[in-house]
This record gives C-alpha cells, structure tokens and sequence, in this order.
C-alpha cells in the first residue's frame, strides 16, 4: 500500500468505511498465495507486512514470527489471514475516523484552531524579522 500511488486502491484512509477497507486488503497481491505462510520480509514483502499489520494491532504484543508460528498452527490460508488484518484495521480506524468526523463537522473549533494557529504563526514570524533586521542591521533604520 503506498499513500503516493495514484490509485486510489493502494492505500487505506482514515475517512474509508470498514467495508472499503476490508476490500482493498482483500486485493492485495500476495506473492505465491498458494504457497504456505512464511515470515520471510526479502522474499514475501507483502506477506511479511501483513503479518507486521497484525502483530501491531493484535492484542497480544507479538512479532510477525510469532504471528506466523500462530496462522501455521491454526492452519489459516493467506485469505484468512487477509480477513483478520482486515479486521484488525477496522477497528483500529473506526473510533479515529469517528473522531474526525466529528471534529471536522464542529466548524467552530475548526475557527477557534485555525486563529490559534495563525497567532502561533504571526508571533514567530515577528521573531524571526526581528532577527533579521538586528543581524542585518535594519533595526538602526
């Protein structure tokens, strides 16, 4: 998945709903599918960040080896394992894409941010030409 692709199906975004989500990783091209599930970041990159995806989202603080060790012994296939990240996804993203939601429909706040942020921005900006004009000596003008 890669934020810089221009197809749309490359990424996942906070703002996807669950079922966009559960889709773009259900298409995601898994070198050998057939083969078995390997931890193997060189050979199988796209396997080995799913594996990654689903040891940082699982409960269970893992490593994607230990990850692997599991879905071998639960005998998940490579769809399976799709399904679970897929899942694991959304319910990451579901409570922040929430939140967006709604802090981006609370139009007030949005105002109340922006100013403080341009008071932030304006109040460098004069610390900064203040520099300047000392060091280049047009404060004396």
């Amino acid at each position: 998945m890669s934020k810089s692709h221009p197809d749309e199906n490359s990424r996942i975004v906070i703002t996807d709903p669950p079922s966009v989500i559960l889709h773009k990783i259900s298409q995601i091209p898994i070198e050998t599918p057939t083969s078995a599930i390997t931890s193997d970041p060189v050979n199988r990159p796209i396997l080995y960040n799913l594996l990654l995806i689903f040891s940082a989202l699982h409960s269970d603080s893992t490593t994607p080896e230990m990850v692997c060790e599991m879905i071998v012994r639960k005998g998940w296939d490579v769809e399976r394992l799709k399904d679970e990240v897929g899942r694991l996804v959304v319910d990451e993203l579901t409570p922040i894409r929430e939140k967006y939601k709604v802090l981006r429909d609370d139009h007030g706040y949005l105002r109340k941010i922006s100013a403080k942020g341009r008071q932030t921005a304006q109040a460098k900006a004069r610390e900064t030409m203040e520099e300047i004009r000392r060091a280049t000596g047009m404060d004396q003008i």
